[in-house]
């Protein structure tokens, strides 16, 4: 359907080039965590997005469901820009200050690094 992806090693980061030729480049950094974010999960989402919004609140389920106990919020991305640039490039989720890569339907993978960024206090 013309999509390409971003990087090889991430199948379901894409985009699609409007103009011939163009290249999309992400912003190179690193997530910074805060000191606030201990003992927390970060739910980054954009607005714009339905389905990012979807997704966002199946990731809270399922932390709840694996971890109750910890404080989660939800940071829209352009209404809470100022917390988004002070953590420098975000991920979708972060429990303790650490980005969790697993995605949220490959439960075993995403409770085991939840579980493992519960261990670093």
């Amino acid at each position: 359907m013309g999509f390409k992806k971003v990087v090889e090693s991430d199948p379901l980061l894409l985009y699609y080039p409007l103009k011939e030729g163009y290249a999309y480049k992400p912003k190179a950094g690193n997530f910074v965590p805060q000191a606030e974010d201990r003992d927390k999960a970060l739910i980054f989402y954009d607005p714009s997005c339905p389905f990012c919004i979807y997704f966002a609140e199946q990731i809270k389920a399922a932390i709840s469901e694996f971890a109750p106990n910890i404080p989660t919020r939800l940071i829209n991305m352009f209404g809470e820009r100022e917390e988004v640039e002070k953590r420098g490039k975000v991920p979708y989720c972060a429990v303790n200050g650490k980005p969790i890569t697993a995605f949220f339907m490959d439960k075993e993978n995403f409770q085991r690094e939840v579980r493992e960024a519960l261990k670093e206090n």
